[in-house]
């Protein structure tokens, strides 16, 4: 986008490409029999994959339907990352729903909207992870998550502001300033909230996401007619979901109309095609359609095949073909080649995160859980470690204030102005040595931490005004002798 800077940034995020490996590529087929049911059953001899029109073997199948879930229960998402934990999982799907009000009419937007809306998040199964956006939001205020609380709220909030101009955020009173350019801005705007989206999507799971797209469409009168910049700018956010694998379909409010399609429409279909989304316009059962994007997104098939093109960073079309009968495929329209600096990135030994550090960021998330907070018997003290050395007992998280006694923590949440330190008794009367790291939430040590010990109790005070928000392990080690045991602590810094 070439104005609105503020959601320039945005979109300067890295985006990925759907695949894993050094040049295996990833499309998502859905295949669905004449009901619209998905089918099952197939294998990897059932399909053909063309790229730019020649057959490519397919070196990688999966699979992938969200009714084979673990039953695992579902943590909480406060931060960054637990949305990316939560959105690793199989069978967890994502959605996201931007609703452009600024080209929704207010008579006519929120009274056939809410309804079908409100039916599509109260349907979204336990495993499903959603969020609503409005054109002013991004992915840095709004995370995808379980609770469908807040979506059926931002539902609630539903009202057109076509042709209406007043400031509901901060930055549309600069809009305002500029009223003959007003249209092209919340255009560019709306362009830049969908860009971020996608890839933040793509930054999330590998897999097939789902982008709803409410509007009554764009069109270049907003750019006083400069059709050739509408297109490209349209294009940015086609290509960047076909980078991160994120499927359009577009939700036209306005219903079944008996006059000649119009260019919007013809916007909304071309969008959903070539990101292998359907567009849900000129329909008056908005419900139903909903409906069935949940269910096309329920269950689809994963390719994966070696890409026979150099290091170009090129789109390159890919079609799927199937030779199972009566049945009807939806597939990603191509993929961006990698460019040479990301081919040698893709080089790069990946982070392996230590057993020990994962097992602490799971206890964190059992933590944070909010029945914590409500179930005063559930306030206990959570193993650090699974280690049960003679040296050191379990590290507890104690929270100092002023000259008084330290507290145990309730909660290990913690903000940026608060004072804490990690706590933990020797066991035994023979001197140990201990020695205290900070590590990030994948293990990577940051720094070492001072330890003082005094009548047999250990304590390491951690200042949190110079961390970032973020999740964080304290690795506490104690050794006498030939023995030693390693404490892990996980802890979270909020703001």
């Amino acid at each position: 986008m070439r104005t609105v800077a503020v959601f320039l940034a945005l979109t300067l995020l890295q985006q990925p490409t759907f695949r894993t490996g050094t040049n295996l590529v990833q499309v998502d087929v859905v295949v669905a029999n004449e009901d619209g049911q998905p089918v099952a059953g197939l294998t990897k001899d059932d399909f053909v994959v063309l790229d730019e029109g020649r057959a490519v073997p397919i070196t990688a199948f999966k699979f992938v339907n969200v009714a084979d879930g673990d039953g695992r229960e579902r943590y909480p998402v406060r931060s960054a990352d637990d949305e990316e934990r939560e959105a690793s999982r199989d069978d967890s799907r994502l959605f996201a729903i931007l609703i452009d009000d600024y080209h929704i009419a207010r008579q006519i937007g929120p009274l056939r909207l809410r309804e079908p809306l409100t039916a599509f998040v109260r349907s979204l199964g336990p495993s499903d992870l959603a969020a609503i956006y409005y054109p002013m939001e991004s992915p840095h205020d709004v995370r995808l998550t379980y609770d469908r609380a807040p979506l059926l709220q931002a539902i609630e909030h539903l009202e057109g502001r076509s042709h209406e101009y007043f400031a509901k955020w901060p930055a549309e009173e600069e809009h305002l300033k500029q009223l003959p350019q007003i249209e092209r801005i919340r255009t560019q705007v709306v362009f830049g909230a969908a860009m971020s989206i996608v890839t933040h999507l793509g930054e999330l799971k590998v897999g097939r996401k789902t982008l709803l797209w409410v509007t009554e469409g764009l069109d270049p009168s907003g750019y006083g007619g400069d059709a050739t910049g509408f297109r490209m700018d349209l294009d940015e956010v086609i290509d960047a979901a076909n980078r991160n694998n994120v499927s359009i379909y577009p939700v036209d409010p306005r219903g079944l109309t008996t006059t000649r399609e119009d260019f919007k429409q013809e916007m909304l279909k071309a969008t959903a095609f070539r990101t292998s989304g359907r567009a849900i316009v000129n329909r008056n059962n908005i419900h139903d359609a909903l409906m069935d994007v949940s269910r096309e997104a329920r269950a689809y098939y994963l390719l994966g095949f070696e890409s026979p093109h150099p290091a170009d960073g090129k789109f390159h079309g890919v079609s799927v073909r199937t030779t199972r009968p009566r049945v009807r495929i939806a597939a990603r329209a191509g993929y961006w080649a990698l460019t040479e600096a990301e081919l040698a990135s893709s080089r790069a030994a990946p982070i392996v995160v230590p057993a020990e550090v994962n097992d602490a960021m799971r206890r964190l998330a059992d933590r944070l859980r909010p029945t914590t907070d409500d179930l005063p018997f559930m306030r206990h003290v959570i193993p650090s470690s699974t280690q049960t050395g003679r040296i050191l007992a379990t590290p507890t998280i104690m929270v100092v204030r002023g000259s008084k006694e330290p507290e145990v923590a309730a909660r290990p949440e913690f903000l940026r102005s608060q004072r804490i330190a990690v706590r933990a008794t020797l066991i035994g009367t023979q001197p140990a040595d201990v020695v205290a790291q900070l590590l990030d939430r994948l293990g990577r040590p940051l720094t070492k931490l001072p330890v003082t010990t005094f009548a047999g109790t250990c304590d390491i005070p951690l200042t949190l005004g110079s961390l970032g928000p973020g999740d964080y392990v304290v690795l506490v080690s104690a050794r006498r002798g030939e023995e030693q045991v390693d404490h892990y602590v996980a802890l979270r810094v909020s703001r």
